[in-house]
């Protein structure tokens, strides 16, 4: 199973980076590749990790002043990405989500 996340944060704001590795934080403990700018899509192996992953963006998403929003796909099983990504992205795509 996988679910897909991305992020806005306000592009003007001085403080992106950093809180971009702060949502990068909530997500590292599990094994995600990212193959566009703030779209990752992450490999979990239960809906209470998916849960895990929302209530941490949440929380941080409410904890901080700048304007942050962030959208969680449904648990997906298998499925099938397409697009246009160089060769290696889509091993490592395939990785998170057969």
């Amino acid at each position: 199973m996988h679910i897909a996340v991305s992020w806005d944060i306000s592009a003007q704001n001085p403080r992106w980076n950093v809180i971009n590795e702060l949502m990068l934080e909530k997500i590292k403990p599990y094994s995600w590749f990212k193959p566009v700018n703030t779209f990752y899509v992450i490999k979990v192996f239960s809906p209470q990790q998916r849960a895990e992953i929302v209530n941490a963006l949440t929380q941080l998403a409410q904890s901080v002043p700048e304007q942050v929003f962030f959208v969680v796909s449904p648990l997906v099983d298998g499925g099938r990405y397409d697009g246009y990504l160089p060769q290696k992205y889509w091993e490592q795509l395939n990785e998170r989500t057969e």
